[in-house]
């Protein structure tokens, strides 16, 4: 019994081991697993965009109800605003274009960058002391509030330059219909006066200016250097003998008058500025750089005076 005990022990060994010993090659331990240690700085981690379909495409134009369509906004047309300066000691107009409804914004940051190159080349300057910043502006019933920094303090020009520099700021605002009076705050602070010479800071109107800074005849329109087809619109503000202004248009620049002329400006007292307009035509389909004179003549000699000077393109 114990003799087949051990027989049947070892036929199960024998079975056993020809079960594992099929084959010479040995495959070895079973490799060790090793976690992904997710992405790295250098190595990044791979995105799998998921199927488009009906539940996540985009909706079309068709089925996008619930997002209002915007209509895109059309750009503010380009326009002259002018900016004004000091010319022989006396208030002279340059200008610039823009492409913005805040103009008057656009205007007073013009008038505190200085006069441009052309604009320097006819001898117009700014009293105003370089690194004033415009910290804010705004319009209401008339008044435009402008809130200048520290800087528009920082230099003393004597009575005169004083008076100019508020002068540069208030013809600058009051081209605007919207604006009759200005007020000039410092550094976000409401004063009653401003500068060395305590001129006043509220209420300005440009006829507390005129006989200060402002020469017999100033042309706003058109500004230096502008472009301008035939016929063409001049306009600006004078102080003459009997209202008279005279004008004419020598092209090229200063050589052959091929247009002159007059008109009356609506002075509302004798001695007192006052806007006049005329209109420059009858070129004869003259065109190119030509040179703008408006004057007065003198009752006593008929000389030339307070001759005001804009040169300008005529186009066809």
């Amino acid at each position: 019994m114990a003799r087949q005990t051990r027989i049947a022990l070892l036929l199960v060994l024998a079975l056993v081991a020809a079960a594992c010993g099929g084959s010479d090659e040995s495959t070895g331990p079973e490799p060790t697993a090793i976690p992904d240690p997710g992405p790295t700085a250098t190595t990044a981690p791979v995105v799998t965009t998921p199927p488009v379909t009906a539940a996540t495409a985009t909706p079309s134009a068709e089925d996008a109800t619930s997002e209002p369509t915007v209509e895109p906004t059309a750009a503010p047309a380009a326009r002259i605003v002018n900016v004004y300066w000091l010319r022989e000691a006396a208030l002279a107009a340059g200008g610039r274009s823009v492409a913005t409804s805040a103009t008057a914004t656009a205007a007073i940051e013009a008038l505190l960058e200085g006069p441009d190159p052309a604009e320097q080349a006819l001898g117009m300057e700014s009293a105003l002391p370089s690194g004033v910043e415009l910290l804010g502006i705004s319009i209401s019933d008339g008044t435009a509030i402008v809130d200048l920094s520290p800087e528009f303090e920082s230099v003393s020009f004597g009575t005169f330059g004083e008076l100019s520099m508020v002068a540069q700021v208030v013809f600058t605002l009051t081209q605007f219909p919207t604006v009759d009076t200005v007020d000039i705050r410092i550094g976000g602070e409401e004063r009653d006066v401003i500068l060395s010479h305590g001129l006043e800071a509220r209420g300005l109107t440009r006829s507390g200016f005129y006989d200060a800074v402002a020469p017999g005849i100033v042309v706003e329109r058109p500004i230096p250097g502008e472009q301008m087809s035939s016929p063409f619109t001049v306009s600006g503000f004078s102080r003459t003998f009997e209202s008279n202004v005279q004008w004419e248009l020598a092209l090229p620049a200063g050589e052959t008058v091929v247009a002159s002329g007059f008109t009356t400006a609506q002075q509302p007292d004798v001695g007192v500025h006052g806007p006049f307009e005329l209109t420059v035509d009858g070129l004869g389909g003259a065109t190119g750089d030509a040179l703008l004179t408006v004057f007065e003549e003198s009752a006593r000699d008929g000389s030339r005076v307070n001759v005001y000077e804009v040169p300008v393109t005529v186009t066809g």
